[in-house]
């Protein structure tokens, strides 16, 4: 509720009522944190698809491709690539529409570096390896806000404990 807090028992789950009404700060950060709900999923199925991971074939690169993406499906014939170039770009909207938004404290090149790359991950006009290496940097991207919502990087479920990251945290490889 955008407009209070509600108090739930953390050992039962249960809502045992109101709480205090959200400060304009709270707001934002309750719409932050929803925003970035499932982002590490969302990442990990974009990366699985530009791996070709279980088998599948790799999607659509270029721009011939896509062309012939379009053509097939005039007919209804759907080429090796094409399925998952369509996943890749509802991933990519999905991660475009994750943004962090512009309530927070973060630099112009962040954002526009973010929109660009964000929308690359799902262009079948280019090549996977560029749509890789866009990919990798949304995830370093998004590192820095990893430590504000935790749970977010792994679908929603709960964070690890101590100082280990939750599972399936994004992290840069070094």
């Amino acid at each position: 509720n955008p407009n209070a807090t509600i108090i739930i028992d953390g050992r039962t789950g249960k809502m045992l009522g109101k709480g205090p009404k959200l400060t304009d700060t709270g707001k934002l950060e309750v719409k932050r944190q929803f925003n970035m709900q499932g982002i590490g999923t969302t990442l990990q199925a974009a990366e699985n698809i530009l791996n070709g991971k279980a088998g599948d074939p790799l999607p659509t690169e270029s721009g011939f491709g896509t062309a012939v993406d379009y053509a097939a499906s005039l007919i209804g014939v759907t080429p090796s690539g094409a399925k998952e170039a369509d996943r890749l770009r509802a991933l990519g909207g999905a991660l475009v529409a994750k943004m962090p938004r512009m309530e927070g404290p973060q630099s112009d090149r962040d954002v526009l570096n973010y929109k660009e790359m964000a929308g690359r991950v799902g262009d079948s006009t280019i090549p996977v390896t560029r749509r890789k290496a866009a990919l990798e940097e949304v995830k370093n991207l998004w590192i820095k806000y990893e430590r504000l919502n935790p749970t977010a990087f792994v679908g929603g479920s709960d964070a690890g404990t101590g100082d280990e990251p939750p599972p399936g945290a994004v992290r840069r490889k070094r």
